[in-house]
């Protein structure tokens, strides 16, 4: 199954009844003129949406402890030279962008692949890319990063892999939950929380959608947002293909959508030839095989 025949046999509606969320205008200032009692309430509002989201949140020091630092260096060092990493990082357009290594098992080490560190050195590439903020300006830059892990890169699917907190919600919740986090830290006005701040909604797939996609739609237009997926393949499984479909299709129209105005890039990394994502990374300049390096 690949991610067009997932769009061709899309489901209506969903097998279960889903809380309505009043969407209100969608329409988001890019200046906020708010009171300080007003961004007071909106950041405990939008922690309490976090707790709400039960987000899972990337261990980037398990990935730093665990990977092959050798092997991890020499695919960073290859990739950083390539015109289409580059671009990546520099275009002043929403870029897309898939790096497909399939590594020896004995570049792993305890479960962990290069490309999981890949992931941690393109964050921060992109996070120190571009103008450095000025004095009296937000110091946490104008470049949002989300990151992903979808699994440890263990060779075999284990069981403890299938589990809920692997799968496209809790993803999708993770990013979610870290956007909000980077909107706090600069300051970016995150409307309609309100409307979310309820276990019965936030649960369900459609509503996290349409807050995350909400929240994205409020970043100015002078931002960066990107989104760094580790090994994409990992939702190939049949089980997985709905959830997974549909985040990703969220995901990847983001640079389509006329209501955002940051600039959306995507970073995606995959120990096997992806099924559901590869159609979106068809150009030559979106992907970096291994067999190329």
């Amino acid at each position: 199954m690949t991610f067009s025949d997932w769009l061709k046999s899309r489901r209506q509606g969903d097998t279960e009844p889903v809380p309505a969320v009043d969407s209100g205008s969608e329409t988001y200032p890019e200046s906020d003129t708010s009171s300080d009692d007003d961004g007071n309430s909106e950041s405990a509002l939008a922690e309490k949406v976090r707790e709400k989201l039960g987000a899972v949140i990337p261990n980037t020091v398990f990935v730093a402890e665990r990977v092959n630092k050798s092997e991890a260096r020499r695919l960073y060092e290859e990739v950083q030279q390539k015109d289409s990493y580059k671009n990546w990082l520099n275009s002043s357009r929403s870029e897309k962008l898939l790096v497909y290594y399939q590594p020896e098992i004995t570049d792993h080490l305890n479960g962990v692949s290069p490309l999981s560190d890949l992931c941690m050195r393109a964050r921060y590439d992109f996070l120190n890319q571009g103008e450095r903020p000025r004095e009296g300006e937000n110091q946490h830059g104008k470049n949002i990063v989300l990151l992903w892990f979808s699994s440890q890169h263990s060779g075999k699917h284990q069981d403890v892999h299938r589990s809920r907190g692997k799968r496209a919600r809790a993803m999708l919740g993770s990013l979610t939950s870290q956007l909000i986090t980077e909107c706090r830290h600069r300051d970016i006005p995150m409307k309609g929380l309100e409307k979310y701040n309820d276990r019965a909604v936030t649960r369900h797939m459609k509503n996290r959608l349409e807050l995350f996609k909400m929240l994205v739609r409020q970043i100015p237009s002078d931002y960066k947002l990107a989104c760094i997926i580790d090994d994409v393949c990992y939702f190939d499984q049949p089980e997985l293909w709905d959830g997974a479909c549909q985040v990703f299709e969220c995901l990847l129209s983001l640079d389509k959508d006329k209501k955002v105005k940051a600039k959306v890039n995507m970073l995606f990394t995959s120990t096997a030839k992806p099924k559901l994502v590869y159609d979106y990374f068809q150009k030559p300049d979106r992907t970096i095989v291994y067999d190329d390096i």
